[in-house]
């Protein structure tokens, strides 16, 4: 028999967060929040994250002489992270029914950041076995991904694995004490993206910790990440 077989899966995951906090005078607890009872006080944050995945596979399989087993797949896969971030604090308000940010009077902070996330990824495998007693498993994967330097950002990762179902052979048929015996070895390469985005880029580093005054007026400043 002969057969192909396509499948595809797709994910789309996509995740909103926009929250404000608006801080008023309030008599009960004038101790416990005595900085902002002369000033009103607003936070606002907004946060997107999208995740996508696409998984495509197409197999074949074939039996030669009802002992010869051959199954082939060929695949890729895609995946992509993309986050946003916004936050801003600003304060004296002239009251708490004005809660747009542009309202207020004396900005406390402001900061932001987006993050992108990528990995496609080319695979295989081959499977054959004779009988279902001899077995021999042959995959390969090709991944790129994002959070490498260019010229790093992709590698090739081979495996091999072969396998003895020993339950098959003739003079396990009468010991009915064991229903699966198998012995099985492997090699291989296995890949590892688990750091963080851009740690192959010098980074600089900008806040309040950098500022400095240049004739009189103080400036913003920034500083490289060791």
């Amino acid at each position: 028999t002969k057969e192909f077989n396509f499948a595809q899966k797709i994910v789309i995951n996509i995740m909103s967060m926009n929250q404000i906090i608006i801080i008023t005078y309030n008599s009960d607890f004038a101790d416990y929040i005595y900085f902002y009872t002369q000033f009103f006080f607003k936070f606002s944050f907004y946060c997107i994250l999208q995740f996508f995945t696409f998984f495509n596979t197409l197999s074949w399989g074939k039996s030669f002489g009802g002992n010869h087993n051959f199954n082939v797949m060929v695949g890729t896969e895609y995946k992509r992270y993309d986050g946003k971030n916004f936050q801003a604090k600003k304060r004296d308000y002239f009251n708490n029914q004005l809660t747009a940010l542009s309202v207020g009077a004396t900005m406390e902070d402001i900061s932001g950041g987006s993050s992108l996330e990528l990995l496609f990824s080319y695979f295989g495998r081959i499977t054959y076995d004779y009988k279902e007693k001899y077995l021999i498993d042959v995959t390969a994967r090709y991944d790129g991904s994002s959070k490498f330097a260019k010229g790093n950002r992709w590698a090739f990762f081979p495996a091999v694995s072969v396998g003895w179902r020993i339950d098959k052979e003739n003079f396990m048929q009468n010991v009915r004490a064991v229903d699966v015996l198998k012995l099985r070895g492997s090699v291989g390469e296995m890949g590892n993206q688990a750091i963080g985005n851009y740690e192959y880029l010098m980074a600089v580093l900008a806040n309040k910790s950098y500022n400095y005054s240049f004739g009189d007026v103080l400036s913003g400043g920034a500083a490289i990440k060791d």
